[in-house]
């Protein structure tokens, strides 16, 4: 019992000093938006009255990534403006080459490489949430969620912008209605902002206020205060209706009758107040629009991670997940794809003060994998979660999810912290409890944690982690490798910017990297040990350098090799992209009967091509094999090929071709799809797809690795969506 309580004592005194650390970092910038008195007319050009002042920001913007604290060479000028229901923003991005201003027009989210300016909206004031709005020269749009779980792309809002190219750079407008986001409405809100600039040909990803190493944009953002926010309360139906029709080849002649299917869905969002959104849906569907790319899945020790592609689902994954370093063993605390086809799913997300909050139920009308006289059961997933700002973007939080189905059951109780101090030192971690139980015959429980402390400077990094799962551990909503071990993870990489002397290499980090691993079932150790050498140049250039020396844990035994590994990319022209990856050496069979470590290698060689702002070419080729040492018999070889073309009409209309190739599975995949986006949820989809197979009929039946086979369209689809996002505007 004293032993408990010094370990209690302990615990609450470290909580206490690195909340107190917590507050040690500077006083924010400070920025006052200005009232408009009439709506600008968002086409890019800066003609309208409330532009017609000085601008709120007038700087060269700082580099944070690749290259810390570069300043940019060309002026940014930025405008904050709101009303009583919006946020209105300018930019004029100077440049003095305007003709080498990278930009096109593109589908939505696919400008990261080329030029752009945005905004990060903290709506609540608090640093532990972010809203990013960001548009290129053209007025594409990509935009995010940003949280101390990191960056979510996924997520797309209803805003507005428009862009010009000028004589000396370009300008952009951004249009921000509040009803769309989560705020708090009322005087005197505070809300934080960060403004960002990417130069494409220079590499520079630039921010004001300056992000320091060792912080982020929700760390450094300014604080605003708006003098009157007024409640527009949202209420938004979004029907959708899905026509798919698909026929399967019977013989090499016939084909079986078309399989007709009609689906209705429906979303529902609703703000229940200014800072509380709750949805709705019945019968979400992945579109057939974003179909999942083909992957190596041949030889797969753990199971390959699918992101997520329904729109209901999307965003999720960030706000609930825990603490963690980027090398967990847990990938992320809510994997919606293990909710495989949900007939209803509601979703609530808030922000009070400090206060963030979350809530997801959803039934799955997908049986596999439940057990007993529960396997015509529907299961119900549940997840709650909370998070408690402190200074800054350090959190404490709080996660709970299960999964029911009848009386089996899968619930889990995390908890988990973030804290930042002095901009260098950063210490997060959680713990997870899990109990399982079949009805009433078994139960079992396991505990997992993950600590992460790291040190960033400018200049230098060192990394730490350690994480454990218990044998018992479940988390049936989460993503994870293995459970069973615990891990140590040692990472160490000064930092070299070569200036002057060696102007066409920007950065050089030079790299140790150590893994330890205890395996509690077979009691044997793993071990990774890695260093390379990392370079930045110039056009978004990079090459990777590594080596890497194993032992690994497979059939309850080690395994023990060696192999190096090296990749790079470049934005060779304003309308070419290359990348290349090998790696050479030893690589383990995972095979149950006869594991062996054999002769490995992998090439992948990508590029994209833009014959014009509007018509693009993605092409990747990846090659992968392993043979045995002794006898040099090749065990297998995949070939994996994608082409995607794209040729986009404008921001709403684009027409897209797609082949990908698969030779371990012997599949070759082509879709063609008209898509037309007149903003989120306003959509009409229309695609056709073949599925090829290498295949050899004999005696009334298909048979595959037959050296007579030859590639036949074994299935083909059509499908027709469209939804419709009707909005009802309550003051």
């Amino acid at each position: 019992m004293e032993s408990m309580t010094m370990i209690k004592r302990t615990t609450i005194s470290i909580l206490l000093l690195l909340m107190a650390m917590g507050k040690l970092s500077g006083q924010p910038e400070k920025i006052v938006p200005f009232r408009a008195v009439s709506k600008p007319t968002i086409d890019g050009q800066l003609n309208d009255d409330i532009w017609q002042r000085e601008p709120t920001v007038k700087e060269h913007f700082i580099s944070y990534f690749p290259y810390q604290g570069e300043k940019l060479p060309f002026l940014t000028e930025v405008w904050a403006a709101y009303d009583e229901y919006n946020l209105y923003f300018a930019f004029y991005a100077h440049d003095n080459e305007p003709n080498r201003i990278k930009t096109s027009i593109t589908k939505r989210d696919n400008i990261i490489p080329e030029d752009w300016v945005g905004v990060m909206v903290n709506t609540a004031g608090n640093r532990q949430n972010g809203y990013g709005f960001y548009s290129n020269p053209s007025g594409i749009q990509y935009d995010e969620l940003v949280s101390s779980s990191g960056e979510d792309f996924d997520p797309d809002w209803v805003w507005y912008s428009n862009a010009q190219i000028q004589k000396d750079g370009y300008t952009v407008e951004i249009h921000i209605p509040l009803k769309n986001i989560v705020y708090q409405s009322g005087k005197n809100v505070k809300m934080c902002l960060t403004f960002f600039r990417k130069i494409s040909r220079l590499g520079y990803v630039s921010a004001w206020p300056t992000i320091n190493a060792g912080s982020n944009s929700l760390r450094a953002s300014a604080d605003a205060v708006y003098p009157e926010l007024k409640t527009r309360m949202r209420l938004e139906v979004l029907p959708a209706v899905t026509y798919s029709s698909q026929w399967e080849r019977k013989t090499p002649q016939n084909w079986l009758a078309a399989d007709d299917q009609v689906e209705l869905g429906l979303d529902i969002n609703v703000g229940l107040t200014s800072a509380i959104m709750a949805s709705m849906t019945a019968n979400p569907d992945f579109s057939q629009v974003e179909s999942d790319t083909f992957q190596v899945l041949v030889n797969q020790r753990f199971p390959v991670f699918f992101e997520e592609k329904r729109p209901f689902f999307m965003e999720l994954s960030n706000r609930f997940n825990l603490a963690r370093s980027s090398a967990s063993s847990m990938e992320t605390a809510l994997h919606t794809r293990k909710i495989v086809n949900p007939d209803w799913g509601f979703k609530t997300t808030g922000e009070l003060g400090k206060l963030t909050f979350g809530l997801l139920a959803s039934q799955d009308n997908y049986l596999n994998g439940d057990t007993g006289d529960n396997i015509h059961l529907k299961p119900v997933f549940l997840a709650g979660r909370v998070k408690l700002g402190l200074n800054g973007d350090n959190y404490i939080g709080l996660l709970l999810n299960s999964k029911e189905s009848g009386g089996d059951y899968n619930r889990v109780l995390a908890g988990d912290f973030l804290f930042n101090f002095n901009e260098k030192h950063t210490f997060k971690g959680n713990m997870i409890y899990s109990t399982t139980g079949t009805g009433e015959l078994s139960r079992n429980s396991g505990m997992a944690y993950h600590l992460n402390y790291i040190y960033l400077t400018k200049f230098f990094e060192f990394d730490f982690m350690a994480e454990h799962f218990d044998r018992d551990f479940r988390m049936d909503i989460a993503f994870y490798e293995r459970v069973g071990m615990t891990k140590y993870r040692w990472y160490l990489g000064p930092v070299f910017y070569p200036g002057k002397k060696i102007n066409w290499i920007k950065r050089i980090i030079p790299t140790l990297y150590l893994v330890f691993l205890e395996d509690a079932e077979t009691g044997l150790n793993e071990f990774l040990f890695r260093t390379y050498i990392y370079f930045d140049f110039p056009s978004q250039g990079s090459l990777f350098v590594k080596y890497f020396n194993f032992k690994e844990i497979w059939q309850n035994r080690n395994f023990t090799g060696h192999y190096f590994e090296a990749n790079g990319s470049i934005q060779a022209t304003k309308w070419l992209n290359i990348s290349a990856y090998a790696r050479i050496g030893d690589g383990v069979l995972y095979d149950q009967f006869n594991p062996m470590v054999g002769d490995s290698r992998m090439f992948r060689f990508s590029t994209e091509v833009h014959f014009s702002q509007k018509l693009s070419q993605f092409f990747q080729y990846i090659y992968q094999d392993l043979s045995d040492p002794a006898t040099d018999e090749l065990i297998y070889d995949v070939n994996v090929l994608t082409s995607r073309t794209t040729f986009q009409i404008n921001k709403y209309l684009f027409f897209r071709g797609t082949a990908q190739y698969d030779s371990s599975r012997d599949l070759l995949l082509t879709d063609f799809l008209v898509s037309f986006t007149l903003i989120p949820g306003t959509v009409i989809h229309l695609g056709y797809g073949s599925l090829y197979q290498d295949l050899y009929w004999n005696s009334g039946e298909w048979m595959g690795n037959h050296p007579l086979g030859k590639l036949y369209q074994i299935n083909r689809s059509l499908f027709f969506k469209a939804s419709y996002r009707w909005g009802v505007k309550k003051r």
